[in-house]
């Protein structure tokens, strides 16, 4: 017995000495060392793939051998082999470098911000690259995140996940798959029903009655639900940047219609003259078109805003809190400021080259600047219009266009969006009238609501009419209703409900059409259109020997033509 016990105690000192002299030997040895690391794909900062390193390198050790043999055994064979190597080489590398020009951007974009946000959540090593486990179509329409083994895959690490995978690919509301069962979980996002591709008043009517007074429906979005956005509580004041022919006009026309209709009383600075002829003769609506007209405006704009400032002054409480009535809603629609503004600055150098005492700056504008950084509280907001909206064409003033909240944008481009939504990914922009991204602290994208001229009267005068004050620059009078004065500002409410709007006229000739601004062409030309446009409307009477026409029509007829 004990010789076996010392016959396995020597065996084994044997054996340790033997392993300690052979290991001291290899560290000795730093090629045969550096070697065993080059080969099983050995890196000193741990980066993963180190499978994929070991497979590259041995390979290439093998090769570079098989070629060393080849060449001794063979050469002319050995030679041929490596012009046909070569052929394939390059065709591969043209094929990859291809590939990886193609998707240059889309990663830098897209994939590696993607994957710099979210890998802490999804448990990825951050020196991962991005493509092995992120996938996103180049439209974005769908993207699959592969998930480690071991994701703990509990609800609030999902929720966040998928909030942060929508925020970065631009992906409103998206449709979440998940597949946690076995080795591979995986979460795959795709777009949801995108909004309808036309909205009528009727679809959203019954929906205006249930929204706040300080509310505005921009339109249906996606999966049918309705994009709001609020006065009080989001923005006082709102943009609309939107292309040639993206729908501004009917947008900001819906808009004030539906205010109106809860009682607001609208300006409408239009100096393009007819984008709002259906509001002209409303009570509760007052239009200035020429620049003299919208710069008195503008100055009994900064008046009103001044005087209800001091009527909310002399009822507020020691927390800044208002009590009394400063009026009722004042909406003002600024129109295609990019044309309006420098035509307002022309009016006012005019005014100045004739007497240099006055300030180098328009009262006009300094007056549209206070409405924008005062009017929240006094209930006067303002819809900024423009095909750009730049910080000139809103009057020069940066921080006024900072109490803009929410744009709406629509047939956009990159350098727009940039500017007024550059915190958010860009999504693709529509050439569909009326499809728009309404941007506030988050992007919805919105169908508007299109509405014929005829539509947005009704509505203006279908609610509670409040008339415009007395004084009010391209007011007119009060037709229907007594006007109930409220205590305080110089605002009434009409009684009742009105539900028939006064006429523009109801019928005119082509002449007293082209006259009056219901249409913006030449008497020849509209006469032309009567005879040859299949969308011109159908003659209603005679008046004499001349033909008469509904004006409404004349006028729905005139905006579509544009």
């Amino acid at each position: 017995m004990m010789s076996y016990v010392l016959g396995a105690v020597l065996i084994t000192g044997t054996a340790g000495y033997a392993v300690f002299r052979v290991r001291r030997w290899l560290d000795r040895q730093a090629f045969l060392l550096a070697s065993a690391r080059f080969l099983s794909g050995h890196r000193k900062d741990s980066r993963p793939g180190r499978a994929r390193r070991a497979a590259w390198r041995s390979g290439s050790v093998l090769a570079a051998v098989a070629l060393v043999a080849g060449w001794l055994a063979s050469p002319q064979v050995t030679g041929w082999a490596l012009i046909l190597c070569f052929t394939v080489s390059v065709m591969v590398v043209t094929w990859r470098a291809w590939r990886l020009l193609a998707g240059w951007r889309h990663h830098r974009v897209w994939l590696r911000p993607l994957h710099l946000a979210a890998h802490e959540v999804a448990q990825i090593d951050r020196r991962r690259r991005p493509g092995e486990w992120l996938a996103v179509e180049p439209d974005r329409s769908r993207a699959v995140l592969a998930l480690p083994s071991g994701w703990p895959a509990d609800a609030t690490d999902k929720q966040r996940l998928v909030a942060i995978a929508a925020a970065k690919l631009g992906m409103e509301s998206p449709e979440a798959s998940w597949r946690l069962a076995g080795p591979d979980p995986q979460l795959e996002l795709s777009m949801s029903q995108p909004p309808p591709a036309r909205v009528a008043l009727a679809d959203v009517r019954e929906h205006l009655d249930r929204l706040k007074a300080d509310e505005l429906l921009w339109g249906l979005g996606k999966r049918g639900a309705l994009v709001t956005s609020s006065l009080s509580g989001d923005s006082p004041h709102v943009g609309l940047s939107m292309g040639s022919g993206a729908g501004k006009s009917l947008t900001a026309g819906f808009l004030l219609a539906q205010m109106l209709y809860h009682g607001a009383v609208g300006l409408i600075l239009d100096y393009k003259m007819i984008s709002h002829q259906w509001a002209a003769g409303l009570p509760n609506v007052a239009i200035a078109r020429r620049p003299h007209e919208i710069h008195a405006a503008l100055l009994w704009l900064g008046g009103e805003a001044e005087r209800r400032n001091e009527v909310a002054l002399a009822g507020s409480d020691m927390d800044g809190n208002v009590h009394a009535v400063v009026g009722g809603r004042l909406i003002v629609v600024c129109e295609e400021l990019n044309a309006t503004m420098s035509k307002l600055r022309a009016y006012w150098r005019g005014l100045r080259n004739e007497d240099r005492s006055l300030p180098q700056r328009s009262p006009a504008l300094e007056a549209l600047d206070s409405v924008n950084l005062m009017g929240r509280q006094v209930l006067m907001n303002l819809i900024y219009m423009g095909q750009r909206l730049s910080v000139k064409a809103i009057g020069g003033d940066g921080d006024a266009r900072e109490s803009i909240g929410v744009v709406a944008l629509g047939r956009y481009k990159p350098p727009a969006w940039k500017m007024l939504a550059g915190d958010f990914p860009m999504p693709p922009a529509s050439l569909a009238p009326g499809r728009i991204q309404v941007v506030s602290d988050r992007v919805r994208e919105a169908q508007g609501v299109l509405t014929s001229a005829r539509e947005r009267r009704e509505l203006a005068v279908a609610g509670t009419v409040t008339p415009c004050p007395r004084g009010m620059p391209g007011a007119v009078a009060v037709a229907d209703g007594t006007a109930a004065q409220i205590p305080g500002p110089d605002l009434g409410v009409v009684s009742g409900t009105v539900l028939v709007a006064p006429s523009l006229a109801a019928r005119v000739t082509l002449s007293e059409a082209v006259a009056e601004g219901i249409v913006s062409c030449s008497l020849h030309a509209v006469r032309k259109a009567a005879q040859r446009d299949r969308d011109f409307p159908v003659r209603a009477g005679l008046r004499g020997l001349a033909g008469e026409w509904d004006a409404v029509a004349l006028a729905e007829w005139d905006a579509g033509r544009r």
